[in-house]
């Protein structure tokens, strides 16, 4: 009798593995980024949220992520371990804000995921923090259309800033409410449209301001070469849950703080 053929593992695809051979075929990894306003919006809600915690984090790379592959990054998918090297990934931090629109406000809430390594490595080396009563609310402007603003998941690559260089993958859930309408021949409308830091951010989606030189760096890096990677050859590393960062980096020793 003949075997079945095996599905060919193209560019971004996942080989056949036992809990998915007969499935129905996963999607490619998505590759193509985020634009100018949605990358801007992601990255200050990502420091808001993780300098509280005593843990600031910076936004290098993201990709939307569609539900279907948020199990095979979780662990869900291919047993508790997940993809090989890829651990599992455990809620953070979670919060609740405004984006502000040229159309309104969206209120939303926050959910930021990560491998638990890297969290329980960046716990034994955080200095607690002093209690507060309350944690302020996020807040964050969007300059692109509002009907583009939907709810969804984006997988990031996070670099600690405190120590620097120390890199993991993340995935952010962002669920927002229904867009209210504002009146048409409201005082509201008037000031928003006027408001100066949405014409800035405007402005800086149009590109009539300086583009964020992180990214032109990103794309002047060229595309990964590793084998065996979702992202060869379709993106410049590193990349959300790539290959590269399947490793949890240690942390570095805590400096002990000068005296007053």
């Amino acid at each position: 009798m003949r075997g079945a053929p095996l599905l060919a593992a193209g560019p971004g695809r996942l080989p056949p593995t036992p809990a998915t051979a007969g499935a129905t075929p996963l999607p490619p990894w998505p590759a193509t980024g985020v634009g100018a306003p949605l990358r801007s919006m992601l990255a200050e809600l990502v420091r808001q949220v993780t300098t509280p915690a005593q843990q600031p984090q910076r936004v290098l790379a993201v990709q939307p992520w569609p539900a279907v592959l948020v199990p095979v990054v979780e662990g869900a998918a291919l047993g508790e371990d997940g993809l090989p090297g890829l651990p599992p990934l455990q809620h953070w931090l979670v919060r609740q804000g405004v984006v502000q629109t040229p159309e309104g406000e969206r209120a939303f809430s926050l959910t930021l995921r990560v491998p638990v390594p890297w969290l329980q490595a960046q716990a034994q080396t955080a200095i607690a923090p002093a209690p507060t009563p309350a944690m302020p609310s996020l807040a964050a402007l969007f300059a692109g259309k509002p009907q583009a603003l939907q709810s969804g998941t984006w997988a990031l690559v996070l670099q600690s800033t405190e120590p620097a260089s120390v890199r993991t993958s993340a995935l952010l859930t962002l669920e927002f409410a229904p867009l209210v309408q504002p009146p048409v021949y409201g005082r509201e409308l008037l000031h928003a449209r006027q408001d100066p830091w949405l014409q800035m951010a405007v402005l800086q989606a149009s590109g009539q301001l300086p583009k964020d030189e992180d990214a032109a760096r990103e794309r002047e890096a060229g595309l990964c070469q590793t084998p065996g990677c979702p992202y060869a050859a379709r993106a410049s590393c590193a990349q959300p849950f790539c290959v590269a960062l399947r490793v949890v980096q240690p942390s570095g020793p805590v400096e002990p703080m000068p005296p007053l």
